[in-house]
């Protein structure tokens, strides 16, 4: 059985097909369905969709998979944030970076209306992503003992994504970073 992912609303150039490792199992209606699935490979790219490049990251952070806490894996120093994919879901994309560490490096890829060169994350604060969305970068403080303020993480947004037609129902893009202070500190890279 052919089981193809068609629907339009898949990031592009990304396709899902199961099928039978004996194709003297597969029948009629399966061959047409993995055809159907391979057409769907060569629709034209949304407009403004620009594909990240091949990158010297060690992990993708996820992107249009809700509330989610992420984890680096032992070894791992640089991790890609596609806001471009984000902007595009039609489910939410909030990521909670549990470990985050300041040598660490974020790699973005930011929409084409972003025209910056960020080195830091804190210069990436208020950048212009286009239809009047912008980067906001904050640190978060919490109360510590005998009400002194202590910085526990940074919150960024990206915009919003596309969960819902109406402007004021879509969800903002979220990555908070555990465990770091200083944006100042923390490298980034804009693709």
């Amino acid at each position: 059985m052919v089981a193809a992912l068609e629907d339009e609303t898949i990031p592009w150039g990304q396709a899902q097909v199961s099928f039978p490792s004996d194709p003297d199992e597969a029948d009629q209606a399966d061959l047409d369905a993995l055809e159907d699935a391979l057409d769907n490979l060569d629709r034209e790219p949304p407009e403004g969709y620009k594909p990240p490049p091949e990158g010297d990251w060690d992990a993708v952070l996820p992107v249009g998979d809700g509330e989610v806490e992420f984890e680096a894996e032992a070894g791992d120093s640089s991790f890609f944030f596609d806001v471009v994919e984000a902007q595009g879901a039609s489910d939410s994309t909030q990521v909670d970076f549990l470990d985050f560490d300041e040598d660490y490096e974020l790699v973005f890829n930011l929409p084409g209306a972003y025209d910056g060169d960020a080195q830091t994350l804190d210069e990436l604060h208020e950048a212009d992503l286009g239809d009047d969305q912008f980067v906001e970068i904050r640190p978060i403080e919490a109360f510590e003992g005998e009400g002194d303020l202590e910085r526990v993480e940074i919150y960024t947004s990206w915009g919003t994504d596309s969960t819902s037609e109406d402007p004021a129902e879509q969800g903002t893009i979220t990555l908070q970073l555990q465990g770091v202070t200083d944006p100042e500190q923390i490298g980034v890279e804009v693709i």
